[in-house]
């Protein structure tokens, strides 16, 4: 998500939109097309793919953090108007219905 909030930034705009189009049309399609992960692994397990997860958890607050306090810093130099400033900032929440604090193992 990342990458297509910079570009939305950078480009304004109409890419502004992309960033709620992103979010609930597109993952939701790649969600139905290549299914949901829905396993819980345990923490012991000795998995490479539990590694990849464990670097994701630690570097996504990091890039989120570097995205948000990036996008304020640079807001005037971006030189967007008032519609596209908000567009950028409104962060859509996907409501795919799970409730994702009852999944078990």
């Amino acid at each position: 998500m990342g990458p297509i909030i910079i570009a939305a930034a950078l480009l304004g705009g109409f890419w502004i939109l992309s960033i709620p189009f992103t979010i609930w049309y597109v993952f939701p399609a790649l969600d139905a097309v290549f299914g949901k992960e829905q396993t819980n692994p345990a923490p012991s397990e000795k998995d490479m793919r539990l590694q990849w997860h464990r670097l994701n958890l630690i570097l996504w607050p990091i890039l989120q953090f570097l995205i948000l306090f990036g996008l304020i810093a640079f807001n005037k130099a971006l030189d967007l108007n008032g519609w596209e400033t908000s567009g950028l900032f409104f962060f859509p929440r996907r409501d795919d219905g799970h409730d994702w604090h009852q999944l078990r193992a």
